[in-house]
């Protein structure tokens, strides 16, 4: 049976003359495919989505979208963390509602969810705000992060049930966030439980570190190591500091980076960054000392350092 969902999506992607923008936190390949079929090749397309390895374990999405996209074409892949919304414009006509792009989610599987698309033009809403809002602090995709994304995966352990979506306690808000725990090795000792050794401050920086962070429970060390520097990468900071590291920098230049994007003690703010990146992710970014000075860059990846 044709679902009325389903073919909501398919009859804007067929009248899309210039642009479509798909954007859900889940989205499968088959889904995925079915809505570019139906959409002319002159067409440009974004998508925004997010990616969890617990989700991504669970099959809830696909990794394998990115490739899929890559190979049509005038197409970009954009990762928002925060994503909860499922909404999706052509032109100038928008659905939104409940929906993912998944073949439950619009009706075409067996097993399919009851689930809403609602036209914007009956809502008489304006959403260009919540567009600006699902780009701002993304992360495009290219395939070096396509590829460490695969990498981790390959490592994860299979989950039965995915992640609940709820809201976090204490309100810490990944996109705002910024860590607080001194010493990042300590991470996995308070996540694994072993805290005898930590201070109370140190464990209440690690709490609140690991809300923001969100990663499933029961991991192992390496699985862990892996989720946290993934999520650090999708950060809206780390991404500023990625692109203003492209080019070797001094302390007093980082400093004062933070600082423009509203760090009260840029300093702090910077090393308490440079232990973290060091240390979950140091094969892309790099320290050194020269003229007394912390030297920082950024290192690009390549396809052997996966």
């Amino acid at each position: 049976m044709s679902s009325p969902v389903g073919e909501t999506l398919l009859t804007v992607c067929r009248e899309a003359r210039s642009e479509l923008l798909l954007v859900a936190p889940y989205i499968k390949l088959a889904a995925l495919v079915k809505v570019l079929d139906a959409t002319s090749p002159g067409v440009s397309v974004q998508v925004v989505t997010r990616w969890r390895l617990d989700e991504l374990a669970c099959g809830v999405s696909d990794l394998a979208i990115w490739p899929a996209l890559c190979a049509r074409g005038r197409a970009e892949l954009w990762l928002q963390p925060s994503l909860h919304a499922k909404y999706y414009r052509a032109d100038n006509r928008s659905i939104l509602g409940s929906a993912n792009l998944t073949g439950a989610g619009l009706g075409w599987s067996a097993s399919s969810n009851l689930e809403l698309l609602v036209e914007s033009s009956h809502l008489a809403v304006d959403l260009s705000l919540f567009e600006s809002e699902a780009f701002r602090g993304a992360k495009k995709v290219d395939d070096a992060i396509y590829l460490a994304f695969k990498v981790a995966l390959d490592t994860f352990p299979p989950l039965p049930t995915p992640r609940l979506e709820g809201a976090q306690i204490d309100n810490v808000k990944f996109a705002t966030w910024r860590p607080s725990l001194r010493f990042p090795q300590d991470m996995w000792r308070y996540y694994s439980g072993d805290r005898d050794s930590l201070t109370t401050a140190s464990c209440e920086a690690a709490r609140l570190d690991l809300t923001a962070l969100d990663p499933p429970a029961a991991l192992s060390q390496g699985v862990f190591h892996s989720w946290v520097a993934l999520q650090l990468r999708q950060h809206p900071e780390v991404q500023a500091i990625e692109a203003f590291g492209a080019q070797s920098r001094r302390f007093g230049e980082m400093t004062s980076l933070l600082s423009s994007l509203g760090a009260q003690d840029g300093a702090h703010a910077w090393q308490t960054w440079m232990r973290w990146l060091g240390y979950f992710d140091p094969t892309r970014f790099k320290f050194h000392v020269a003229n007394y000075s912390e030297i920082f860059e950024v290192v690009a990846p390549t396809q052997e350092s996966f």
